[in-house]
């Protein structure tokens, strides 16, 4: 019997902390799909060759019926503010490379201000 009362009372321990790690882990989990990581390849020597800090952008891939294009924006600004302004929303200027959905071949690389 105290077998048993131990084992309930490791279980409602450590199921709760599991839990919350499990919901802690979901919420930090991003999607992404393989033309998603397609186009980041392609896009990220563009972004290299502008000389900039990934560290200081946040990476949105748009697609379109026939191009896609990766957005690179300034990490201060959430997604929200960013869809209500049109041109870089940040105090960085973006930078986008565009790209045929066909063969991912860059089609332009641009600043955004």
């Amino acid at each position: 019997m105290r077998g048993l009362f131990a084992f309930l009372l490791g279980l409602s321990i450590f199921l709760p902390h599991s839990l919350s790690f499990a919901r802690d882990l979901e919420a930090q989990t991003e999607l992404v799909s393989a033309e998603g990581v397609r186009a980041l390849q392609v896009a990220m020597p563009e972004f290299e060759r502008a000389g900039l800090d990934l560290s200081k952008y946040r990476v949105e891939i748009l697609r379109f019926d026939s191009t896609l294009a990766v957005l690179f924006i300034d990490a201060a600004v959430s997604p929200e503010e960013a869809r209500q302004v049109r041109g870089s929303p940040g105090k960085i200027p973006a930078f986008g490379v565009e790209m045929s959905r066909d063969d991912f071949q860059v089609i332009r690389a641009y600043f955004q201000r």
